[in-house]
């Protein structure tokens, strides 16, 4: 009896166990449909603004080009010939080559994203395995893959007319430099910085990971059969040549590779890939590593000399970082208040402001506010909350050292009680104020900063009742989002 009841419970153990195995390899059930539709969405917000401003930064390309061989023509026959034939090829074409869909000559690879590489990698995963969930994934999955293969042809493309935008800014600074006719070289050297920049900055908007998104992909590391699937399909296993092999046990267990100022040596990795690649018949991974990691040196010295040859002497320009923005990004929204002493006939008033600024550039900012005046009653004996006016804003402001600005602004305010929207029709009950003076700006955290502002008014005399010569303001402003 005792031993039946051994064998039992051996056997229950096992059976639960290897349910246990089954249902974590294939745990992807558990993966929140969330996750697939923010993918779809993030990888096709992205792509989609990629290709926008590539189109609309070589539509401009191509008509600085277009005033340059125009002069040309006219200036210098024999340059324009040299430029503009078939051996060089122009904004225009390139814009006809992105359009048309068609594959570069000379394909430049995309440059190694290790997230966007773990992410596509483990989207097309999941959608190797649809086939096992629940089939209202079915639609999003789908979605999502044909998401990840538009976004492989996008940063394909992306590389090729980069470089090419490169090289044709360079052939046409290298041949007109010398000619005096600097006016369009100088925007397009401009609009090709500022198309770098909001690249750029969309690349790191793309690589950052929300919370929520971070979590599924660390619970999608724990099934070994996506493990494997990435070790197989993904870009850094292509770099090794492993995607033709079988692996049958994932790499780097209690393995790490040493890290010397922020860089893996090479010495460091080539142990590392020794210990844990499993052997490939006839590749010597040492040469392998040297065919395709370049020292760190190396690199540095070609990005200085990069630099050296994107200035070609061009004279340089003041640099606007707003413009590789976001226009959300460039908002800043703003409160303040204003105190108003009582008087025989009036009663006290708070002034309550919002302002909506759009930054031009990294000093100045414009926008437009409303007001609303708010009656507190004629003492604290007397506290009565009525409407006592509204106002129209417009304002500008321009950045100074050491949190001061200058601001002035142009605003409209009803002064008089009103209990109904049809009263503010009543255009002589409008005053008009003129505002210059300047403001003193302080840090609260990373969001948010207290002002205090003090304005004088240009247009005091005219309504000298309602207006005072001196206004002060205190306020919040939430920094751009």
């Amino acid at each position: 009896m005792f031993t039946k009841k051994i064998i039992l419970v051996i056997v229950t153990f096992y059976t639960s166990n290897i349910c246990f195995s089954q249902r974590d390899s294939t745990s992807l059930e558990n993966i929140p449909l969330k996750f697939i539709t923010n993918s779809s969405k993030k990888i096709q917000n992205y792509s989609n603004a990629v290709s926008s401003k590539t189109d609309k930064t070589l539509s401009k390309l191509i008509k600085w080009e277009n005033k340059i061989k125009s002069i040309l023509e006219r200036t210098n026959p024999k340059v324009a010939a040299s430029l503009f034939n078939e051996n060089h090829i122009s904004f225009q074409q390139i814009k006809q080559r992105v359009n048309s869909g068609l594959d570069f000559a000379n394909k430049v690879p995309a440059q190694y994203n290790q997230y966007k590489d773990e992410f596509t990698t483990k989207i097309k995963y999941i959608y190797t395995q649809k086939d096992e969930l629940d089939v209202k994934f079915n639609n999003e999955i789908s979605t999502a893959k044909r998401a990840t293969d538009s976004l492989e042809k996008v940063s394909l493309k992306l590389n090729n007319v980069e470089e090419l935008i490169k090289e044709r800014r360079k052939e046409l600074i290298t041949e007109l430099l010398h000619t005096g006719n600097l006016k369009f070289l100088k925007k397009i050297n401009k609009e090709v910085f500022y198309y770098n920049e909001k690249i750029t900055t969309l690349k790191a908007s793309f690589n950052d990971v929300s919370k929520f998104d971070q979590t599924v992909l660390e619970m999608m590391n724990k099934i070994p059969a996506c493990k494997t699937f990435l070790m197989k399909n993904s870009e850094q296993a292509g770099l090794f040549g492993m995607s033709n092999f079988s692996i049958n046990e994932p790499l780097g267990v209690g393995v790490s590779i040493p890290i010397i100022n922020g860089l893996s040596t090479r010495a460091g990795l080539q142990g590392f890939i020794n210990s844990n690649v499993p052997n490939i018949q006839n590749v010597n991974l040492g040469n392998l590593l040297k065919s395709k990691i370049t020292a760190p040196n190396n690199d540095i010295s070609n990005f200085l000399n990069k630099k050296k040859v994107d200035n070609l002497g061009l004279p340089e320009f003041k640099v606007n970082s707003q413009k590789s923005k976001s226009f959300w990004k460039r908002i800043e929204i703003s409160t303040d208040v204003q105190f108003k002493r009582t008087t025989s006939s009036l009663p006290n008033t708070t002034d309550i402001g919002l302002n909506i600024g759009y930054k031009l550039n990294d000093k100045s900012t414009t926008g437009l506010g409303i007001g609303y005046k708010l009656g507190m009653g004629t003492g604290l004996d007397k506290i009565k909350f009525t409407s006592e006016g509204v106002g129209l804003r417009s304002f500008i402001k321009w950045k100074l050292s050491k949190g001061f600005d200058i601001q002035g602004g142009l605003e409209l305010e009803y002064y008089s009680h009103f209990s109904k929207i049809q009263q503010l029709s009543v255009y002589d009950n409008w005053n008009k104020l003129g505002l210059i003076g300047i403001s003193k700006n302080y840090k609260i955290n990373k969001k948010l900063k207290g002002s205090f502002k003090l304005f004088c008014n240009v247009f005091y005399k005219e309504n000298p009742t309602q207006n005072q010569p001196f206004i002060f303001r205190t306020g919040y402003s939430f920094l751009r989002f």
